[in-house]
């Protein structure tokens, strides 16, 4: 039959739940998700990119490339899809700076940013923490970010845990200490 997206973000999800690195499942499924990777959902993009992160399949910039086409759907993204796609981000370019994060990428992680605010009303101190660790790592200095994400930790650090909250100040703290120069 027809492939649809789901079914692929479901074979990337799967592969990635079980550590399972099949050199070719993996580039079979990625050679099918070529013809609907603009169709698939904000969910299907987040889990292909968490999963092929963890799996370190990055075949030609392929995670970049399912990270652009998540930046460019509208739709609402929920946080958790937004703190995924922006690990995955981080993890590959922090692996494979060198060959993945050449000059065609590097005004990605600012095109995520639209859908980081516009997810920050339903994050949760998790999701802040990850967004901003991902964005650290990056060395994404988008001031209306952080300062939304902030203010936003700042609402639950009441019930926030100890490990979200010193993940935030890491963040914050390695794009201060970027911004004045100072290396980490």
């Amino acid at each position: 039959g027809t492939v649809q997206p789901s079914d692929v973000a479901r074979c990337f999800w799967a592969a990635a739940s079980l550590h399972w690195f099949h050199r070719h499942f993996l580039d079979s499924t990625t050679a099918a998700s070529r013809h609907v990777l603009h169709e698939c959902s904000t969910q299907d993009l987040s889990n292909i990119i968490w999963a092929s992160a963890v799996l370190r399949h990055n075949p030609e910039g392929w995670v970049l490339r399912v990270a652009r086409e998540f930046a460019s759907k509208d739709l609402p993204h929920t946080p958790q899809e937004v703190a995924n796609v922006l690990w995955a981000v981080a993890k590959v370019t922090d692996r494979q700076k060198a060959e993945t994060f050449d000059e065609g990428h590097k005004g990605l992680p600012s095109l995520l940013v639209p859908a980081a605010l516009g997810c920050l009303s339903g994050a949760n101190a998790q999701n802040i923490a990850n967004m901003l660790w991902a964005y650290a790592r990056l060395g994404c200095k988008d001031k209306d970010l952080l300062t939304a994400t902030c203010s936003r930790m700042q609402q639950l650090l009441p019930d926030a845990d100890v490990q979200h909250v010193a993940g935030v100040a890491w963040a914050v703290a390695r794009l201060k200490s970027e911004r004045d120069g100072a290396t980490t």
